[in-house]
This record gives structure tokens, C-alpha cells and sequence, in this order.
């Protein structure tokens, strides 16, 4: 059976210390989610051979969602907005930047984008053309 080295454990929705606000020893990288490191807390695996296998667990108390590899924004949120584990106040927030990320939020704001950088018409743009 596989050993799971969790590193922290923050079941009660606190700010998880193993992930800083910052981008990392040099600086460079992706900026991190502060959401997502509320949500989910990264741990290794090693199998029988010795190979380390990272993976991300759900921080709810008594929660045994695992996922492996690295937590995927789509996937956390998808598990946090319905997780009965975690606080209300933590799935709140996942289920409101799921409505964020939605296809049918995007669409509309594309759509948004797409009127408002049309020309601007003028009071006879609608007229017939007479003959």
C-alpha cells in the first residue's frame, strides 16, 4: 500500500502555509490561487519502487477526496462546490468562481465584447436607401 506524505493539513479552511502568496525561490511562475490553495492541499505518494507521485486532496474534515496530479482550477472547484465537508463560507466561494469560469459566462462576455466594438452607427445606418 502506497504512503501518503501529506506535508499540511488544514481542515479547518485556513490559508494552507504550504503554498506562500508568493511566486516561488526566484521569483518566477504563475501567481498562486488564493481560492485554490484554501481548497486543496498537495501531498506525494511513493509506490513500491520508491517514485514519488504528487497529488491534491479536498482540506474538508473528514473529506477523502484525492485526486492526482497537480489541482487543476476546473477540477477543485468542481469537487469544492458540492464537497459537504468543507465550511459554507469555503463552498460559497467555490460555487461563485464557478459561475465565473462557466461556458455560458464566457459566451456572454464575448458576445459583450463583440457589440461594443462595432462601429458606431448613425441615425440613418437603419434606413432603407430610396431609389
Amino acid at each position: 500500500m502506497p504512503q501518503v506524505a501529506s506535508k499540511v493539513l488544514s481542515p479547518t479552511g485556513q490559508a494552507n502555509p504550504q503554498c506562500s502568496t508568493s511566486r516561488g525561490r526566484n521569483g518566477k511562475g504563475r501567481p498562486p490561487n488564493v481560492l485554490m490553495n484554501k481548497l486543496v492541499v498537495r501531498a506525494s505518494t511513493q509506490d513500491a519502487d520508491g517514485n514519488t507521485k504528487l497529488s491534491w486532496r479536498c482540506i474538508g474534515m473528514n473529506c477523502t477526496h484525492v485526486q492526482s496530479g497537480n489541482p487543476q482550477e476546473d477540477h477543485v472547484l468542481k469537487h469544492a462546490s458540492v464537497c459537504n465537508c468543507l465550511p459554507t463560507s469555503l463552498r460559497q466561494e467555490a460555487i461563485e468562481a464557478s459561475k465565473d469560469s462557466s461556458l455560458i459566462v464566457q459566451i456572454e462576455a464575448a458576445h459583450q465584447d463583440t457589440n461594443n466594438s462595432s462601429l458606431p452607427q448613425d441615425e440613418h445606418s437603419h434606413t432603407v436607401p430610396q431609389n
